[in-house]
């Protein structure tokens, strides 16, 4: 049998499906290929499912001619195939000519519109294992008390466990609930690709899910993922942890109606925050990571207004995280990005700049800039962010005010690390994982008591005298900036013990769930240090930060930001002989994150309060 030819496509809305005969469970799978047009109101199903790591090895017959498919896609072929009717549907490996890079690249720009059109979304999760069917009925009786509303309010512990038996759900001890995790552990869930192939493919009908025999509908695993995120008890929630997964797609799915109504300012910000949402997704072609996103960026790619975003997967991955990140400042007109760029210590070898994110990296500490939405920072005090492009690609044109010099910068401890240490004694690591109400006290301790001990002339007048080897210095700059980050947690002149009863009790009663309000805000000193500058301000920044290393304020910028400058001859040439410098991160400077920096500058500059600067 001769190997399959692909005959090109008549034009780009153009799409192959194949159309899937009918057969008995051991024969060979026979297809064949149709070209149609999307405008064309075709009737065809879409298929998502994972290419593993396999090569494709195994042959079909298309058109009577031998295609070779990866075992993954060969397997959900046999399981879906109907005994008595043609299956049509489409199926990126066989429909689109992966040899074929221009190709590729068009075909990626109608992604959105494939799964959009198809009438159904089938889900292919893989062959089944010991375990699938006990998670398979989990999940249906989840699904059920969801919709029945049923829930549990109380914490779930190993000791009071008999309210998930009361309900018709397994032990908190039970292997059950290991076969219900190891269900959403399969590689499918971690595919960046997912967000968008099921908030399209939820568009006319309910997505069906196959695991080996199994079938489920979405909704069913979605019900049951969102159960067991909103769940109580941490007992509960690190047995159904990669669950959280799942929660993520109905994030991105409510983004898909927001997008197609607003101008190019909001589709760069939802597009800043799918890339920042889908960072624990991830995909086989580094260029994925971005292009599995694009769908949610606009409805017509073809109407795209910087061209630089067209899908081109001839591209180096690096250019194309580069220039997706320049869209985003350009058209946001704001610096916010910047605070997405992983620290320079998790960074993996690339020839990224240093002002652009690694998308490729699935964790990094929540940005300042992230927070600043709800706190108001302001360090620029509303300048503009710089306009204009440099002939270098790699440069990224910034205006920037000096503020100061890092002096000392801690180096053993984390923010977060330093505070707890320092706060509990080291006596969380003995509490049991259900003392909600312990660790909740000891947040409102640093929150309500710290600012009476001390005051902002104070402590800057405190962290002057003290030495840089001072051990003091963790330990003091921990209680005060981390609580400033935990403004938002409680309300100033709140009664001590009033807030704390209020927050057990709203808690409990399955209110906003307060407990990840303040873990989100303990986040933001994660993996954070603690430095002091040569004035004596002090403030956290990320780990990568290094005495010696500088603070400015950059325009359009709501955080100050910590710089390295270069010295490298070779940046110094023509016009664009600004000083050049590295971002090592964004961090918090206590008294300038709300322009008094700028206005003080201000007030004594006699010529341009800026300076140009090149960041690479």
């Amino acid at each position: 049998m001769h190997h399959y030819q692909y005959t090109p496509l008549a034009n780009h809305h153009s799409i192959r499906v194949i159309e899937l005969l009918k057969g008995q469970a051991k024969d060979p799978v026979f297809c064949r290929v149709h070209h149609v047009d999307l405008a064309h109101n075709t009737i065809y199903n879409t298929l998502s499912y994972t290419w593993e790591n396999e090569l494709p090895t195994i042959p079909i017959s298309c058109d009577e001619h031998e295609l070779l498919v990866t075992p993954n896609l060969h397997a959900a072929l046999l399981r879906l195939r109907h005994h008595s009717r043609n299956l049509t549907i489409w199926v990126d490996a066989i429909c689109i000519n992966q040899y074929d890079i221009e190709e590729r690249s068009s075909q990626v720009q109608l992604m959105r519109k494939i799964y959009q059109c198809g009438r159904q979304l089938l889900i292919w999760l893989g062959e089944e294992d010991p375990g699938t069917a006990t998670a398979a009925r989990v999940i249906r009786r989840l699904d059920e008390m969801v919709k029945k509303g049923l829930r549990i309010s109380d914490d779930i512990t190993r000791d009071n466990s008999h309210l998930l038996m009361n309900l018709g759900l397994p032990n908190i001890d039970s292997a059950d609930w290991v076969a219900f995790r190891k269900f959403f552990d399969r590689r499918w869930f971690q595919r960046v690709w997912i967000l968008q192939e099921v908030a399209m493919g939820c568009q006319l009908s309910v997505p069906l899910v196959r695991c080996g025999s199994h079938t489920l509908t979405w909704n069913q695993i979605q019900n049951a993922a969102n159960w067991t995120n909103r769940s109580n008890g941490d007992s509960l929630s690190r047995v159904t942890e990669s669950g959280s997964k799942i929660y993520l797609t109905t994030d991105i799915q409510s983004f898909v109606t927001w997008t197609s109504r607003h101008t190019g300012l909001q589709k760069a910000t939802l597009l800043s925050d799918a890339l920042s949402t889908s960072r624990p997704f991830g995909a086989k072609l580094e260029h994925d990571k971005v292009y599995a996103l694009y769908g949610f960026l606009m409805s017509d790619l073809d109407a795209l207004e910087d061209a630089a975003l067209i899908p081109d997967y001839s591209k180096s991955f690096s250019d194309v995280y580069r220039d997706t990140a320049r869209y985003i400042i350009s058209q946001q007109k704001s610096l916010d990005l910047l605070g997405m760029v992983e620290d320079k210590e998790m960074q993996k070898l690339s020839n990224l700049p240093s002002w652009v994110p690694d998308w490729r990296e699935m964790h990094l500490p929540i940005p300042f800039s992230d927070r600043s939405r709800r706190a108001g920072f302001d360090a620029a005090k509303g300048t503009p962010v710089a306009a204009g492009r440099l002939q270098d690609q790699s440069a990224l044109k910034a205006n920037a005010i000096f503020v100061d010099r890092v002096r000392y910068a801690s180096q053993h401890q984390y923010a977060f690390d330093a505070y707890w240490r320092t706060l509990s004694s080291n006596a969380y690591s003995r509490m049991r994982s259900t003392d909600s109400a312990c660790r909740s006290f000891l947040f409102y301790w640093a929150r309500v008591q710290i600012p009476y001990i001390f005051n902002k002339q104070k402590m800057s007048e405190y962290f002057n005298e003290l030495t840089t080897d001072d051990a003091r210095i963790s330990f003091f700059i921990t209680l005060y900036a981390f609580t400033k980050l935990l403004q938002d947690a409680f309300p100033d002149g709140s009664n001590p013990t009033q807030t704390f009863l209020k927050f057990k009790e709203r808690n409990r009663t399955g209110g906003p769930d307060l407990h990840r309000t303040f873990m989100k805000s303990l986040y933001n000193a994660w993996q954070k240090r603690f430095f002091i500058t040569k004035r004596g301000f002090m403030g956290l920044g990320p780990r990568g930060i290094k005495p010696g290393d500088l603070i400015y304020i950059l325009a359009g910028g709501q955080v100050p930001y910590v710089l390295r400058k270069l010295y490298h001859q070779h940046f110094l040439r023509g016009s664009e002989a600004s000083p050049h410098y590295q971002l090592v991160g964004e961090c918090y400077v206590h008294g300038i994150m709300y322009g008094e920096w700028v206005a003080m500058e201000g007030a004594r500059s006699r010529g341009n309060l800026w300076e140009a600067i090149n960041l690479v």
